[in-house]
């Protein structure tokens, strides 16, 4: 089974509590035999991080202005 994990930041950028949960329920999955994939922010050059697959959207969070 293939799932899909959206989360807005994700390591190695990033390793603060929701980040470090996803990282872990994705290797949980690999581990159980699901196709993981991580959809996130960040470069675009970082496709895999310990065994996880990401895709990366360049987005500066900072930069947006939502008024």
């Amino acid at each position: 089974m293939k799932v899909l994990i959206t989360h807005e930041i994700f390591p190695p950028e990033f390793k603060g509590g929701g980040e470090f949960l996803m990282l872990k329920i994705a290797k949980l999955l690999v581990k159980n035999g699901f196709s993981v994939k991580v959809l996130t922010s960040g470069n675009p050059k970082i496709k895999f991080y310990e065994g996880i697959e990401t895709i990366r959207i360049p987005i500066n969070r900072y930069a947006m202005n939502l008024t």
